[in-house]
């Protein structure tokens, strides 16, 4: 009896995704099969530990990429449809009305264990450098939702990880839903989070956050049962001290309302009311002080993907302003403020609580990776290298050697051992050299984001999370639809109405510009508008101009400005589309009328 299993897949192909003989799930499986794919699930799964990107995608000498696909497509329709099967005998059909996870009986017990950890580590490599199509990992799920009972709540599947469980890590981590479709759903997030399209695991992730707040009444006024707001004064010369002073043993409470004054380089306290605009910005300038390299806290990598310094270490109070910064990002999180600060994904993984593997130093050091790759395969002698199991690190001139092993500076790399060196020496620079900078931003997160909620991403999602969705053509109609106006404009104001359609019409390019102009984010929010915060507000500059200005006299001439901190353009009652227009490029593409507050 054959299990029906694909020994290939065309990444062309649009679907055949969700395999008919595995629509049971692991509870479907014949006897003698289970222990047998459980097994190839346990030694693959090892064997991909040390298989790097070159013998993956170039050699394939272990399996080709259609190969490679096909193993992907059963072991992700395997894992999906063990939590939601579709078939009608009785034994499945109890299991689903359970939301019971992977079975452990002994015939699958192997299978239930190493098939979900085979399929991320097969994810991974995706996420990394596409070999298989999106449809791939959605399809079952797809095929789920044609039903009315298979239909994916976010706050259906909330309840279900927190129902019987104190923590979301627990909940995740069990595989076990309490009950029916949500808790399958709920399985799911925390085995194949990928089986489950982004989107959806977006709204789980804002429906924790909005349990959270409700819990803790975080974003409730004092009169209602809220928290005393926190108040920090900051002065702009010394913002990032200042603000760890205020903060840095704030924990969990930073979750509730700020209350934030700025003093002036003159010493003088800046007049103004928070109405949520000040936090932003104070938030804003915070991480763009923190993050930027002159700093000494951050660099970044070849691509412009951010990661902690080192050397951070050696700062003065180094540490505390990286937790520091690690809480201020959890907050803009938290409540939902978009940032353009893409994060290398090697450091993402730590975040997440994953420790980031060999092909990961491509990215930070590429020049290194090529290098240790080459030793991999290098045919000749190792020992003619004089390679030995340490590594010289320079710091501020200071150089350091570090035994990769107990007394490693002593212990030449062979042909025998080359393998063990060349992961031991990816591990230190990943894990070792970055280790005390990484943990203690990621304990600062953690205090508003717990690891276990950005697990529900991939490392490139958890950078959509910051700064919104993928470059690309704004929503105009959507951006209008949430727009708030204000000063004497509403959606019928002549000069509003010829805005949207200059808007409209401008090229991806500039409306980027136009978004990181308003809002000091170049992409839009992911869902759509109704999530940015604050919400966009148009705002009137009332400005003189000829009465002829609509058929070709003098226009007003001043440019447009923005308050980032509130989201807010500060339009003029621009009477001519052209002129808008000119003046609306000039502004987003030269910073000019650009106002921080």
């Amino acid at each position: 009896m054959t299990m029906g299993l694909p020994l290939e897949a065309p990444k062309e192909a649009t679907r055949g995704w969700d395999i008919p003989t595995l629509r049971a799930g692991l509870q479907g499986l014949a006897p003698e099969h289970a222990p047998k794919l459980g097994l190839f699930c346990r030694v693959y799964a090892h064997a991909l530990l040390v298989l790097d990107d070159n013998d993956f995608y170039e050699r394939q000498d272990t399996f080709t990429l259609p190969q490679q696909r096909g193993i992907a497509t059963a072991l992700n329709a395997l894992v999906f449809r063990t939590y939601c099967p579709t078939v009608s005998d009785a034994s499945t059909k109890n299991s689903k009305a359970e939301g019971v996870a992977l079975s452990i009986i002994p015939p699958t017990k192997m299978l239930a264990e190493w098939a979900p950890i085979l399929l991320r580590g097969l994810y991974d490599r995706n996420v990394r450098r596409q070999y298989c199509p999106s449809s791939l990992w959605l399809e079952p799920f797809f095929a789920t939702e044609d039903s009315q009972e298979g239909r994916f709540s976010a706050g259906a599947v909330v309840r279900a990880l927190n129902q019987g469980s104190t923590t979301l890590a627990t909940s995740l981590s069990s595989g076990r839903g309490p009950g029916g479709w949500p808790g399958a759903h709920a399985g799911l997030l925390g085995t194949a989070p990928q089986c489950i399209p982004f989107e959806q695991r977006l709204l789980v992730f804002r429906a924790l956050v909005a349990a959270d707040k409700e819990r803790g009444r975080w974003d409730k006024p004092q009169s209602e049962g809220g928290p005393t707001p926190l108040k920090l004064t900051v002065h702009r010369n010394s913002l990032l001290q200042d603000g760890w002073a205020a903060l840095h043993k704030a924990g969990p409470a930073v979750k509730g309302r700020l209350v934030v004054s700025f003093v002036n380089e003159q010493g003088m306290l800046e007049a103004g009311l928070d109405f949520g605009g000040l936090v932003k910005e104070f938030l804003e300038q915070a991480i763009s002080t923190g993050f930027d390299a002159n700093y000494g806290l951050f660099t970044s990598t070849s691509d412009g993907l951010a990661y902690p310094q080192p050397a951070a270490t050696k700062i003065p109070n180094g540490l505390g302003l990286l937790e520091f910064l690690g809480l201020v990002v959890g907050k803009t999180l938290y409540e939902g403020i978009l940032l353009d600060l893409p994060l290398a994904p090697f450091f993402v993984a730590r975040l997440q609580g994953f420790r980031p593997m060999f092909d990961e130093l491509s990215t930070l050091d590429p020049e290194l990776y090529r290098s240790l790759v080459q030793l991999k395969g290098y045919e000749g002698d190792a020992t003619d290298l004089c390679l030995d199991f340490s590594i010289e690190d320079d710091t501020f001139g200071a150089r350091t050697l570090h035994n990769l092993l107990p007394g490693g500076a002593h212990m030449a790399v062979t042909n025998a051992n080359k393998l063990q060196y060349i992961h031991l020496a990816a591990d230190w620079h990943l894990n070792g050299r970055l280790g005390a900078s990484s943990a203690a931003f990621a304990r600062g997160l953690a205090q508003v984001i717990p690891c276990e909620w950005l697990k529900l991403f991939s490392t490139q999602e958890v950078n959509q999370l910051l700064g919104g969705g993928e470059h690309g053509a704004l929503d105009v109609a959507d951006m209008a639809a949430h727009t708030q106006y204000s000063g004497g404009y509403n959606k019928n104001h002549p000069t509003i109405k010829i805005f949207w359609k200059v808007l409209a019409g401008l090229s991806d390019k500039e409306q980027q510009a136009f978004m990181r102009f308003a809002t000091s984010c170049s992409h839009a929010p992911l869902g759509g508008f109704q999530y940015l915060n604050p919400p966009l507000t148009l705002h009137k500059v009332p400005c003189e101009a000829s009465l002829l200005a609509l058929v070709g006299g003098k226009d007003v001439d001043r440019l447009p400005s923005a308050s980032t901190c509130y989201n807010m353009l500060k339009l003029p009652n621009y009477r001519r589309a052209s002129t808008l227009k000119e003046k609306l490029l000039y502004a987003v593409t030269s910073n000019a009328g650009f106002e921080l507050s």
